[in-house]
């Protein structure tokens, strides 16, 4: 049998926002398929703004070969788990919720994540209750100093994510 895939957040920094200021940081939600590399499928919103104008978002959906590839990403939390089985209607229902509610004033990133773990509870196992900015931010502090601890010790990207 095999076990299903975790879902994580996964939190990268900002220039001008490091360890310490994670409620700035950028969200993504990652489908682990091998915990070992950190590979997966990310799913996110980015902005694709010009200066002046209003945000314009757009959806990234590929797969990366591992969160340790990027030196901003400060590691992330587990929320919830999908069986193999379901990634594919997951990731077609991603493509049809389309980029949301991002016409809302002050959507972020952060928004179109907690949509995407709406959408998750018919293909998946969500391991949290409240899904609010508030309730996550405390394991993504945690990530982010453990993160940057032990990629000073290692001298390369090594995302800390707190499984479930």
């Amino acid at each position: 049998m095999e076990l299903p895939y975790p879902v994580v957040i996964a939190q990268y920094k900002r220039d001008d926002y490091g360890v310490g200021k994670e409620e700035h940081f950028h969200w993504a939600l990652v489908i682990i398929y091998d915990k070992q590399t950190l590979a997966g499928y990310a799913i996110q919103a980015v902005d694709r703004t010009v200066r002046g104008e209003e945000p314009t978002w757009q959806i990234d959906c590929r797969v990366i070969s591992s969160l340790s590839r990027s030196s901003k990403c400060l590691g992330g939390v587990q929320v919830a788990s999908i069986k193999h089985t379901a990634v594919q209607g997951f990731l077609q229902a991603v493509h049809e919720h389309g980029i949301g509610s991002s016409a809302r004033p002050g959507w972020r990133c952060k928004d179109y994540v907690l949509e995407l773990l709406e959408v998750l509870r018919t293909y998946g196992t969500l391991q949290i209750q409240h899904l609010s900015v508030e309730a996550i931010l405390s394991a993504l502090r945690d990530a982010s100093g453990k993160t940057h601890a032990q990629s000073i010790v290692a001298q390369r990207c090594v995302p800390h994510m707190r499984w479930l």
